[in-house]
């Protein structure tokens, strides 16, 4: 007879089933729905699972690895993590640090993402690596495998790590730390004018080009009105009249 699910017509082995003997590991946690939460919790505390399309419970033995964005803690007094499961995971906390606060870890984890992609260079180092080094990387190693694979994209000659052309949103290393040009022809009035729409605009291209020409998230940023921001974005130029937010 076929089972609750569509296609059940036999066991089938779960995460659990097929990480038995060795580890699971659970991402997002902090993003794991409410009414799922007590069907994990019992896998954790039983040591059994029962597969799609079975009758019987079929004992585990994985040693589980969870990973958060948020506290977890603060999950719990936010009604968010139900507090039993919290307790039952938080065996060994391991807390890490944000990749601005590592950067002795960028030229590893460079090497470690161009081998995955199949491209392997002897020297992390130079130039390149130093501005990499510089950037904050507010989306830690995401943003950073991001920014290697636009690299690779961009340099399909590339036979060294120094040839590889790096295009980080927001990047630090491109600005220029000179002073504005004073317009003294000016009226006062006029040349402080041009000066601030000259900062709006280079402001807000830099945003833009950090949140990947997302106008929602640019807002959050920034932290403006997003309606604002788009009319302040149409005033410089920066955004169609048809484009839409995401």
């Amino acid at each position: 007879m076929r089972g609750a699910f569509t296609g059940a017509l036999q066991a089938r082995r779960g995460a659990f089933a097929r990480a038995d003997g060795g580890t699971l590991f659970l991402d997002e946690l902090d993003a794991l729905p409410l009414d799922l939460q007590p069907r994990l919790l019992r896998a954790l505390e039983t040591r059994t699972v029962r597969p799609v399309g079975g009758d019987t419970e079929q004992p585990i033995d994985v040693r589980v690895v969870a990973a958060a964005q948020r506290d977890l803690a603060a999950a719990v007094a936010g009604g968010a993590l139900r507090p039993d499961l919290y307790y039952r995971l938080s065996v060994v906390r391991v807390t890490l640090p944000p990749l601005r606060a590592r950067r002795e870890d960028i030229a590893p984890i460079v090497r470690a993402l161009l081998q995955a992609r199949g491209v392997a260079f002897d020297n992390i180092e130079g130039p390149a690596l130093a501005r990499l080094a510089a950037q904050p990387w507010p989306g830690n190693v995401r943003e950073l495998r991001n920014a290697v694979d636009r690299a690779i994209a961009l340099s399909p000659g590339a036979r060294s790590f120094a040839d590889l052309r790096w295009h980080v949103p927001g990047d630090r290393s491109e600005s220029t730390a000179a002073e504005p040009q004073l317009e003294l022809d000016q009226p006062y009035a006029a040349a402080k004018q041009a000066l601030l729409q000259d900062f709006e605009r280079r402001y807000l291209r830099a945003l833009m080009d950090r949140s990947d020409g997302n106008i929602s998230a640019a807002a959050r940023a920034a932290e403006l009105d997003r309606k604002h921001l788009r009319t302040l974005l149409r005033k410089h130029g920066l955004v169609d009249h048809g484009e839409t937010d995401e």
